[in-house]
């Protein structure tokens, strides 16, 4: 964590005492699933998806920590997706965490608002009660969404391999 955050070690792990000082709870849950892991449980989501360490298996505990979370969230998606498409908006891609959908430009806003309440009362169902806040950005042509860490990137070497055109920042588009 210091290394990627370009802190002290030390700072690192008093941010880390800090975090699991005042979210003491989530601590106590995340760590009782690491140890049901370990000790040959099976780990499931709300919706049933299933993980258990195999006997031959050296886990990596960070990993089982941070199961339950990312496969809630998949639970989560694939129900908002399902809503999504059920509601006729058009579906383009999942991205992580959060959703592409392509609409006319005149309905872009309502459509928006079809898919941000299915994320929310996805999210509601996989929780079983409080509800994930979901924000939304619209892209209107000759924009388009690019993750600016990573997309740049990733965008220049498909363009260069299909001959189109580089990103650059100040040349059209938003990064």
């Amino acid at each position: 964590m210091a290394t990627s955050a370009g802190m002290m070690v030390a700072e690192a792990r008093e941010i880390l005492r800090r975090h699991r000082e005042t979210y003491r709870r989530f601590w106590t849950w995340a760590e009782s699933n690491v140890n049901a892991a370990l000790l040959g449980s099976e780990l499931t989501t709300p919706f049933g998806w299933r993980y258990r360490v195999r006997p031959d298996q050296l886990p990596n505990q960070r990993s089982l920590q941070n199961w339950p979370m990312q496969a809630g969230g998949s639970d989560m998606l694939r129900l908002a997706a399902t809503r999504i498409v059920q509601e006729e908006v058009r579906l383009c891609a999942p991205v992580h965490d959060a959703v592409l959908i392509e609409a006319p430009e005149d309905r872009i806003e309502e459509h928006v608002e079809v898919t941000r309440t299915a994320m929310i009362w996805a999210s509601s169902m996989v929780l079983g009660g409080p509800a994930c806040r979901v924000d939304a950005d619209i892209y209107r042509f000759p924009d388009r969404y690019m993750d600016a860490d990573r997309g740049a990137v990733m965008w220049n070497r498909v363009m260069e391999l299909i001959g189109g055109p580089r990103w650059e920042p100040g040349l059209g588009g938003t990064p």
